[in-house]
């Protein structure tokens, strides 16, 4: 247990907790042993919590109930903010507008679904380009006919004509799939007039707005050592798209930790379940748990929270570029250390 930004003296200002999921909770699919006595502890103890990840690619009550299962706990989805949770409030803008979704597995249908779900009418997904023009991008190929029939809903955009669809937006809900493909087609859209595919505008000008989820580089999965994540995906679509459009400056949003509009969005979240389970309406001490300094810790602490740095995922050991209140070795002592402050 190293103390860095430790409080002084207790507090009696309520106490609640924003965990982070992979390297924290689990590794892929396994939980990490600690991880269940914590929620346990805090359930018993009454004190509210959420889990900000910046993975995606489920709904939040899918989530919440594999969290549930997991740990023997209850969990809401009112207490889970995926990376694109915080995209939910665009569907009031851009509701009735066509917008491309990328990423996710079964050829982003489950993304699609996701966004339909938040209020977006017009969603469609790279496969259906593909499935209009195979030609888009030559080294993909159209899903086979069995998966057609087999899904048929995936595919059910596959006679649209995108020469006359214009696009809004790009959503980047999960890690692409198939960068090539993904990577073509932003890039067509950026370059499109008037979101168009298949256009060319005047330059200087971008064709559609840019929304990702999720910049981290790196995460944990099962595997040994940190796997590059969607920021990877950014950082080559935005080398390429300097390289081939020098003349249109990029622009985009950037949502996920340790972005504040996600910390805003999670913050509103969390005091509504403060509310509801202590009746507190005082400033609570809030406390996030992650294991990625320049995710989880930048953005609790850029944020006003105390931050709790464990080392069951990214880091590991060494000085963190941004300085945790503590550093412990898992998620439980995390707990321990922040109710004994309390």
């Amino acid at each position: 247990l190293k103390y860095i930004n430790a409080p002084s003296a207790a507090s009696n200002r309520p106490l609640a907790f924003a965990f982070d999921v992979d390297g924290v909770l689990k590794h892929g699919r396994f939980v990490i042993p600690e991880a269940k006595q914590a929620l346990q502890k805090l359930e018993s103890l009454n004190i509210p919590y959420i889990f900000i990840t910046n993975g995606g690619g489920t709904k939040e009550s899918e989530r919440a109930a594999a969290i549930s299962k997991d740990f023997h706990v209850n969990v809401d989805e009112s207490q889970i903010v995926l990376s694109h949770t915080v995209m939910k409030p665009l569907a009031q803008r851009l509701g009735d507008k066509n917008v491309l979704v990328i990423g996710g597995e079964e050829h982003g249908q489950k993304c699609r679904e996701i966004a339909e779900s938040y209020g977006f009418r017009n969603v469609f997904v790279p496969t259906d380009i593909l499935c209009w023009n195979k030609f888009i991008y030559p080294f993909a190929s159209p899903p086979a006919p069995q998966d057609a029939l087999a899904q048929p809903h995936t595919y059910r955009r596959k006679h649209v004509d995108f020469a006359n669809v214009p696009f809004s937006a790009v959503l980047l809900f999960k890690d692409s799939a198939d960068h090539g493909l993904d990577t073509q087609i932003i890039c067509d859209l950026i370059r499109s007039k008037g979101g168009v595919i298949g256009t060319e505008n005047d330059g200087g000008k971008q064709g559609v707005e840019l929304h990702f989820s999720n910049p981290d580089l790196i995460w944990t999965t099962e595997y040994p050592q940190p796997r590059h994540g969607q920021g990877m995906f950014i950082e080559a679509l935005k080398t390429i798209h300097s390289i081939r459009s020098p003349d249109i400056d990029l622009e985009y949003t950037q949502y996920g930790k340790p972005h504040a509009v996600t910390y805003n969005y999670a913050d509103n979240m969390l005091q509504k379940l403060i509310q509801k389970k202590t009746k507190s309406t005082d400033k609570p001490r809030v406390v996030m748990v992650g294991d990625n300094p320049d995710s989880d810790i930048q953005g609790a602490n850029s944020f006003g929270w105390q931050s709790a740095l464990v080392k069951t995922g990214v880091y590991s050991h060494g000085k963190p570029k941004h300085e945790p209140s503590v550093v412990v070795d898992n998620v439980l002592k995390a707990v321990e250390w922040a109710t004994q402050q309390n």
